[in-house]
């Protein structure tokens, strides 16, 4: 048993070895500020551990592309998705800040504020892209693909104009646009160069849609 809390413990959670009482555990972790709920989570490293770093020290607090991911995605995994979800979009907003305060994205992340890890690597898209793709995409405009079964998913939650320009998955490039009008309906435009279903949730109810090649209009 490791005596060093650090994000690794929430591996459990991908894994779903983690039992219901401790899952309740590592989530409450996660709003506490004096261990994983810091500003900008999830630090590598407990705030309350020996060594931590608020300025990040690599692995000693710093925040990374892949550990955050882990924790999303084990999140999900345990069905506490809307936790998973402020966390990602949480994520993409300080990476976003630090983007407009030097142009780029970096290795890894302070905790505690709106700045790269010391030490970090500046223009490392490499795990680092993670963020302004797969969050951006996946939890900002919702769009979630599942090749086994055909199907795209796409939680719209915004509250005005969103969408994504040639979307690959499976196969198929799609470029897909929701668009509110006054009374609150959504028109759907999808054009695609295959078919696939379209799953469309919003306030809590889900709509099928079987998009066809072409290009095509859906209400809701």
């Amino acid at each position: 048993r490791c005596p060093v809390k650090t994000v690794a413990g929430f591996w459990t959670l991908v894994a779903q070895v983690a039992s219901k009482a401790q899952a309740a555990a590592l989530e409450a972790e996660l709003a506490d500020p004096n261990t994983f709920g810091r500003y900008h989570r999830v630090p590598t490293l407990a705030a309350n551990e020996k060594g931590y770093r608020p300025d990040g020290g690599y692995w000693c607090g710093a925040v990374w592309d892949p550990t955050t991911t882990m924790v999303v995605r084990g999140l999900e995994a345990s069905g506490r998705a809307a936790l998973a979800r402020e966390i990602a979009l949480e994520n993409l907003a300080r990476v976003f800040e630090v983007y407009k305060k030097t142009g780029t994205v970096w290795e890894n992340y302070a905790a505690d504020s709106d700045a790269p890890g010391k030490p970090s690597k500046p223009d490392f898209v490499g795990w680092s892209g993670i963020t302004p793709i797969l969050m951006l995409i996946e939890y900002k405009v919702g769009l979630k693909p599942d090749a086994a079964t055909n199907t795209l998913a796409w939680h719209l939650a915004a509250t005005r104009r969103i969408g994504c320009e040639r979307f690959r998955f499976n196969g198929h490039t799609a470029t897909l646009t929701a668009t509110p009008d006054p009374s609150g309906r959504w028109k759907v435009d999808v054009e695609s160069d295959g078919e696939f279903t379209l799953r469309v949730e919003r306030g809590g109810r889900a709509r099928r849609f079987s998009v066809k090649r072409g290009a095509q209009s859906f209400a809701l």
